[in-house]
Parts: structure tokens; sequence; C-alpha cells
């Protein structure tokens, strides 16, 4: 039991080991992020909630103008 802790000590004080096993992960999950393709729904999306603010901004901005008449 006392080799496996003091392995365990060595692996969480080794910084080299640590910085590489997270470079690793970074990397991994950039090459995930870059594959994963959203195709147009990504722009659609974007467009109709872009149009849904203008839309309630003009009703905001009528609804004013009729409360000030």
């Amino acid at each position: 039991m006392s080799a496996d802790h003091d392995r365990e000590l060595w692996m969480e004080s080794d910084p080299k080991r640590i910085v590489r096993e997270w470079n690793r992960e970074i990397e991994a999950e950039i090459r995930r992020r870059d594959t994963h393709q959203d195709g147009p729904w990504k722009i659609v999306v974007w467009v109709a909630l872009g149009v849904l603010w203008f839309v309630a901004l003009f009703a905001v901005v009528g609804l004013f103008e009729r409360l000030q008449q």
C-alpha cells in the first residue's frame, strides 16, 4: 500500500507530466470540436433569433407609441 501511495505522490508532483496530460486533453477537445459539423442550422437559428429580436423591439416601440396617444 505504501508503494501505491508513493507512486501517487510522485505522479501528482511531476508538473511536466501534468502539463502534457492537460495538453493531450485540450488537443483532443479541439479535434472533437473541429470534426463536429453544425451545418446550416447554426446560421438559421441565429437569423431566426435576430428576426425575433427585431419583431419584439418593434412591438415594444409600437406599444409605447399607442400609450403616448
